[in-house]
């Protein structure tokens, strides 16, 4: 306990293979979140009411979706105006996870629609830091969705598995001919 803790075996082990390796994943993990396709802040015009800020996440995606959809998953101030806060009861985590344990009794046909959310949005020709984070971006989605479809293979091996690129998580309405076919 004397020597500083650097000298011991475990610490310089860490310092010399550990950090480096968490570093080079950390890095990674900047480069995936800054080449997320951009999306600006609401403005406060845009907290206004559910319908702007319907319009509001319409500029920034593929899809409208619904004010109902909006009504439900976020709360809302006194007055009534939305919040940038999800509303979600505490049980609802929970039945979902039940919910999950369920479909694997599934018997009879079934199908599978995967989104890619792997469209990292325009990048400029010329920046290469840009393009190195739409890369890792894409990337990382691409990964995403191969793990969620070997899960679902795992559990529903007879299932058929469909997987739509450059889909919305909302791939019905971002993609709705490619689902329907």
């Amino acid at each position: 306990m004397a020597e500083p803790w650097y000298s011991r075996p475990l610490a310089r082990h860490m310092l010399q293979e550990n950090l480096p390796q968490l570093q080079a994943i950390l890095e990674r993990l900047i480069r995936i979140e800054d080449g997320r396709p951009p999306r600006p802040d609401p403005t406060p015009a845009d907290l206004d009411s559910f319908r702007a800020l319907q319009a509001w996440y319409a500029r920034g995606a593929k899809v409208v979706l619904p004010e109902a959809e909006f009504r439900m998953m976020r709360a809302t101030d006194a007055d009534g105006r939305p919040l940038m806060k999800f509303r979600r009861p505490p049980f609802v985590g929970p039945q979902m996870e039940a919910a999950k344990r369920k479909y694997t009794d599934v018997r009879v046909p079934a199908l599978g629609i995967f989104a890619a959310m792997n469209a990292p949005g325009t990048v400029a020709q010329g920046d290469q830091e840009a393009r190195s984070n739409a890369e890792a971006y894409t990337w990382f989605q691409d990964e995403r969705a191969k793990r969620q479809v070997a899960l679902f293979q795992r559990d529903l091996p007879q299932a058929r598995v469909v997987r739509i690129e450059r889909a919305d998580h909302y791939v019905f309405l971002s993609n709705q001919k490619e689902v329907l076919a």
